[in-house]
């Protein structure tokens, strides 16, 4: 028998500000082009765009336009659509793999590259921007570029997911008999288009700082307005996400995460767990002239991205590399903001980390 805990959050959604019965974002995709002079062929260039709309009309908790016509970001706005998709697709390559040994066959590598931005019709800026790359290996180079334009689905609905996420504001826990936190039932179902397999983050807000409690996959929807989460990775333990459900408030909030985003944060948590070897250890994973007999004094100086992230993202994968950082107990770690490697030198850093 399972045990149940009813929780009534009252969240505002990052969507709308009713968590049922929310309109869903209108999003208007103007007709996906492909750069001149790239080596693209019509065909490749159909399969890469028809795989890319596959992809994105997975997210059912937006609704979808595919245009006819490139309109502006002011037309867009008149026409009463909420975000405009740009997609280009930038190229397609390929190269010739060398055999590792005599009786392996000679292989073809292709890339598909397209890049996609996402802006708001109401402020006029970029949501998101960025590219994705599919990726395929054939024997016969024309079927590997082929492939590689397939490969785009999973990436482009990531983009959706994670650019304009669905929050929960409703949850029933669900109780294991050794009172262990299984499962919950959220107010998000197929009317606001959840789906399964969607991962969410279960997070607590105090102050300016935000804490992941737990993640959690969607394993059921149960109807128009529920679904059932599978909640897994409980950060601090059984205790910890006990008492933030039994203790749920307007700053416990659960939010759809995409598997790229989920992927980001747990590399993260293990970014250095190579850093601080033991003294006992064999190899060279420090410099020659660092101590071995002390913990190297290492900073943290700057985290970067190479693509433009919604904030949540952005602020996900930072505040997971800073946690695994100060976590690891085999090195002095701690946050820098030396701008040079000469300057860490004379305040006692052994080592400086940009990501």
């Amino acid at each position: 028998m399972k045990k149940f805990y009813l929780i009534m959050l009252v969240l505002l959604c990052t969507i709308s500000g009713k968590a049922q019965n929310q309109v869903k974002p209108r999003i208007y995709v103007n007709p996906i082009t492909y750069s001149s002079g790239s080596n693209i062929t019509q065909t490749e260039c159909l399969s890469a765009s028809n795989n890319y709309l596959m992809g994105i009309s997975k997210a059912k908790h937006v609704s979808i336009t595919r245009g006819n016509e490139k309109i502006s970001v002011q037309t867009a706005t008149q026409k009463g659509f909420d975000y405009l998709l740009n997609v280009n697709v930038s190229s397609i390559s390929s190269k010739k793999n060398k055999p590792l040994t005599k009786n392996d066959k000679e292989t073809f590598s292709a890339n598909c590259v397209l890049n996609h931005e996402l802006i708001s019709t109401k402020t006029g800026t970029v949501k998101f921007s960025g590219s994705i790359t599919g990726s395929s290996t054939h024997e016969i180079e024309k079927v590997a570029r082929f492939e590689s334009t397939t490969k785009l689905n999973n990436d482009a609905l990531a983009m959706i997911d994670d650019a304009l996420p669905i929050t929960a504001s409703q949850i029933n826990i669900e109780m294991a008999d050794d009172d262990r936190v299984e499962t919950a039932i959220i107010n998000l179902g197929s009317e606001e288009g959840a789906r399964k397999g969607m991962m969410f983050v279960i997070q607590q807000t105090k102050g300016s700082e935000t804490t992941d409690i737990a993640t959690a996959r969607l394993e059921q929807i149960l109807g128009k307005n529920s679904s059932r989460l599978n909640i897994f990775s409980k950060k601090g333990g059984e205790k910890k996400v006990l008492e933030a459900m039994n203790n749920a408030d307007e700053n416990t909030i659960i939010t759809a995460r995409s598997r790229a985003l989920n992927s980001l944060a747990a590399w993260g948590k293990d970014f250095l767990k190579n850093l601080g070897m033991k003294t006992e250890d064999k190899g060279d994973s420090y410099p020659s002239d660092i101590n071995r007999t002390k913990k190297p004094k290492v900073g943290l100086n700057n985290v970067y991205f190479g693509v433009q992230l919604s904030n949540d993202a952005s602020d996900t994968f930072a505040k997971a590399i800073s946690e695994s950082f100060t976590d690891c107990s085999t090195i002095e770690a701690g946050k820098s903001n030396t701008k040079t490697i000469e300057t860490a030198a004379t305040e006692g850093w052994d080592a400086l980390i940009d990501v």
